[in-house]
Order: structure tokens, then sequence, then C-alpha cells
């Protein structure tokens, strides 16, 4: 991904009890856009986890950030890289101008 500033990380057990209590709160904003129901919950948690992930300077001040940032693709793409640190398939994820 061209231009990626951030470096998902892992998440900590209070990142991720925070995410799902998070992300349900953006779900109508993100239905008023026109997403369906279901694009939405997705957009909602993926928009979420990511505000949790990305580890940079400075950092998110709250997640609709991600959603200024990051196209829906980007923020696939991201999400992606963030499951592989997770699982600890990757040491790293993205920093600097990594696809420029």
């Amino acid at each position: 991904m061209a231009g990626a500033d951030y470096t998902p990380g892992r998440l900590s057990a209070r990142e991720q009890a925070n995410l799902l209590r998070r992300y349900p709160v953006m779900i109508p904003s993100l239905c008023s856009l026109g997403l369906t129901l279901e694009d939405a919950i997705a957009a909602a948690y993926n928009t979420t986890l990511l505000f949790y992930a990305i580890k940079g300077d400075p950092p998110f001040a709250v997640p609709e950030d991600i959603l200024r940032r990051y196209s829906f693709g980007e923020i696939a793409e991201l999400c992606e890289l963030q499951g592989q640190v997770q699982r600890g398939d990757v040491e790293f994820g993205l920093s600097g101008e990594a696809d420029a």
C-alpha cells in the first residue's frame, strides 16, 4: 500500500475489550452514508480495530480519523496485515513509504 505511515501492532487485552465495546457506536453513522447493515458492521469493526492497532505518531484521536485517512480498501488491507501481526505471522507491519 503506497504511503502507509503507521504500523499495526498487537492489541492488548484492554484494547480488544474496548474494540468490542466501541465499534457498534459507529454503525448508525455508516448506515446513514448508504452502507448496508452488514457492510456498516464490517466497516465499523475494521475501522475501530485499526484505531486500537495502529501505532503511530501522532496517534489517531478517534476511530473516525481512520475513515478520514484511509479508503475502505486500504482499511481492509491494513486489517489483514494487523491480523498477521496479531497471530505472530509477521513481526511488524508497515512504516514509512513501504510501497512508494
